[in-house]
């Protein structure tokens, strides 16, 4: 741990700031003090401010009112303007800015490549983002095409490169939130480590166990305003929740009854595809929530791309309702009532310059046309009231997508996916970077489709979340269906199959 007198020294003062966006105040009199070689975790809901005031404090978006003072090792040496902070504040953001074609070691030293006489220095180039890699044990090939990563290591690549740069700050802004949970615990110990040497650090996580474990400072944020704010050794989980949300949370998970006797919807056997999906057997029925468990590279997403016919199946069957089922596309499956919410709402999901009522609407054209005329009024009536039901806190449906908090982005998809009930529903990674009131709400959404007859499988890196909603877990690895739990299974059970802790056990699907 840094020296305790030197983590007394105020590194960033936030004095009574407010950000508004026209009538909109999304901070309110905010007051926060970052101290030197600490963690300060800001928490909250989707929406609250946190990673507002993470842009006010790297100096990347100005504040309406109020100042932001970032104060140098003499505490004489007062340093405010955004340029300045922006030189001294690195930022680790959620929307992943990287260069898809530029290799990983020139993402990481991007403004900062090493060079002679304009070109640039290649071997010198690896060596120093070789030399990172080591320190934080983070496992990248450095000359690796960004574009080609998945999503949990260009999350490492934007980290790694806050870390090159000399920045005294780094704000975090939901670091782990695609990181498995090996990469998140290395990860901390990063943090621990540059800590330790003095770098300060404004942490920006929904995951409140996460928090409680790297932070030694915590604001809380609700509807702009700070709720609570004082040392993490002071708090708990429950009193976070309650500041988050201005009540207790008393269950998060819905209290669902078994889902009724009844044919499966979707029959998969031996279903192979590339070296990624090998052999799977599964099958789910109406109503039914089947959880499928496993880590990154397990191959949970590239099983839900096959049944949704984004990729080819080399062999194997499936039948939907007892007919055969052949996706030849996502557009084919949707047209037969099998849907997706997928791992990368932003990447994969979501049209983030259409409005939230397009996005919603745009698979359901003909409900909203008529005699081949869209009617755009009726496209934000119905996304409207069901929105409403899904407890959706935007500023309406005529707004950008993008310009929604994770969680109703999120809500948005589901909405897409919901507005006629599908015959099977893929949700990959439901809640990634989404607060733990959105996440309430979005468990409850799930749990009425499963009521309302939907067949939904349930892909998440969280075991509590798998065992949570669903009524069984298949446990994966290396793209095999290992093992089948109960509802009630532990989660070390399940955690030791999916590593490969004990033999395992070809399931077939359960009727």
């Amino acid at each position: 741990m840094p020296d305790s007198h030197a983590a007394e020294h105020v590194h960033i003062d936030v004095r009574d700031v407010n950000v508004s966006f026209g009538a909109f105040a999304a901070l309110d009199q905010v007051s926060v003090r970052i101290r030197r070689g600490r963690v300060h975790a800001l928490v909250g809901e989707n929406g609250a401010g946190k990673s507002t005031l993470g842009k006010v404090i790297s100096g990347h978006l100005p504040a309406t009112r109020g100042q932001v003072t970032l104060h140098r090792e003499n505490p004489a040496e007062v340093l405010g303007s955004a340029g300045h902070l922006r030189a001294r504040v690195a930022v680790v953001d959620q929307e992943l800015a990287l260069l898809p074609a530029r290799s990983v070691a020139e993402n990481v030293l991007l403004g900062s490549l090493p060079s002679r006489f304009g070109v640039a220095l290649r071997a010198a180039m690896r060596s120093r983002v070789a030399t990172l890699l080591e320190a934080t044990g983070f496992d990248l090939d450095p000359d690796a095409p960004v574009g080609a990563l998945r999503v949990a290591d260009r999350q490492l690549v934007t980290i790694l490169r806050a870390f090159a740069t000399q920045a005294e700050v780094i704000v975090m802004d939901e670091p782990t939130a695609a990181l498995t949970g090996r990469e998140s615990e290395r990860l901390l110990g990063v943090i621990d480590r540059m800590r330790a040497d003095g770098r300060t650090f404004v942490y920006v996580s929904h995951f409140l166990g996460e928090v409680l474990e790297i932070a030694d400072d915590i604001t809380v944020l609700k509807d702009g305003q700070v709720t609570w704010q004082g040392d993490a050794s002071a708090t708990n989980q429950d009193a976070l929740v309650a500041a988050m949300l201005g009540r207790s949370l008393v269950t998060m998970f819905p209290d669902r009854q078994p889902p009724p006797p009844g044919d499966p919807v979707l029959v998969v056997e031996n279903l192979t595809s590339g070296p990624e999906v090998q052999d799977v057997s599964l099958a789910v029925r109406p109503g039914e929530i089947l959880g499928i468990a496993g880590i990154v590279g397990s191959g949970r997403s590239e099983l839900a791309h096959t049944l949704l016919g984004a990729r080819r199946a080399t062999r194997g069957t499936m039948r939907l309702n007892g007919q055969l089922y052949r996706p030849n596309g996502p557009t084919h499956a949707w047209n037969r009532g099998v849907r997706i919410v997928p791992e990368s709402r932003r990447d994969q999901g979501l049209f983030l310059r259409h409005t939230v009522h397009r996005n919603v609407t745009l698979p359901h054209l003909s409900a909203v046309s008529r005699a081949g005329c869209l009617m755009p009024g009726a496209g934000r009536t119905m996304a409207a009231d069901l929105l409403d039901r899904m407890d959706y806190r935007g500023s309406g449906v005529d707004i950008p997508v993008g310009s929604l908090s994770g969680g109703n982005q999120q809500k948005v998809l589901l909405a897409r996916c919901l507005l006629s009930d599908p015959n099977v529903l893929i949700i990959d990674e439901p809640t990634r970077g989404v607060d733990v009131g959105a996440r309430h709400s979005i468990y409850t959404l799930i749990d009425e489709a499963a009521q309302r007859g939907v067949a939904v499988i349930v892909i998440s890196s969280e075991l509590e979340e798998v065992l949570g909603l669903a009524d069984r877990v298949l446990a994966m690895r290396g793209g095999r269906i290992v093992r089948e739990f109960a509802k009630h299974a532990s989660e070390a059970a399940v955690l030791s199959a999916i590593l490969g802790a004990e033999p395992t056990a070809t399931r077939k699907p359960s009727n």
